[in-house]
């Protein structure tokens, strides 16, 4: 499945990309319901990084109940190369949700919009492995795929929204 999604941010491009790609940690304090953000690895080399960073959210959610619902749905792994050149990132996550069936990874790029302003436009897809999927009997799984597949797409678009206002907050916060 498709995901697609855009946002405006009222600060440069450049100044935009450098923020998420080195302050990322500190965009939790601007996140509703994300519990810490770290960066795991970080390797440089000439324009491009790649980083590792671990997402935890469900801060609203209580620690027993996330203990019941499963990791899967609140804590995921993303794995960047981020290209200083471009102003884009490549991006793939890893997550235990659906017993690590799903698949998520995207291309953002970080471009003006002629006011000074930053449309980070998101375009990549999201795919969930129905033979992957544990815990559903088997003739389930094509349609529990089917059925979460635009559900993540969705919620995955809706956080670039999320993160958009985020990385507005830090910028205006003089980091």
């Amino acid at each position: 499945m498709e995901l697609r999604s855009q946002a405006t941010i009222p600060f440069s491009p450049r100044a935009v990309f450098t923020a998420c790609r080195d302050d990322i940690a500190s965009l939790s304090a601007h996140l509703r319901g994300v519990r810490s953000i770290e960066v795991v690895s970080r390797t440089e080399r000439d324009t491009k990084v790649d980083t590792v960073v671990e997402w935890r959210t469900g801060a609203h959610v209580p620690s027993p109940l996330r203990a019941l619902i499963g990791r899967g749905v609140f804590e995921w792994t993303d794995h960047a190369t981020w290209d200083a050149e471009t102003l884009s990132v490549d991006w793939w996550s890893e997550s235990a949700l659906l017993g690590g069936a799903v698949r998520c990874s995207a291309r953002d790029v970080f471009a003006p919009s002629g006011d000074g302003h930053t449309v980070l436009s998101v375009l990549g897809q999201v795919v969930i492995v129905p033979e992957e999927i544990r815990g559903v009997f088997s003739p389930f799984r094509g349609p529990a795929a089917r059925w979460f597949e635009p559900r993540i797409a969705e919620w995955t678009g809706a956080s670039v929204e999320r993160t958009a206002a985020a990385l507005t907050a830090h910028l205006r916060s003089g980091r």
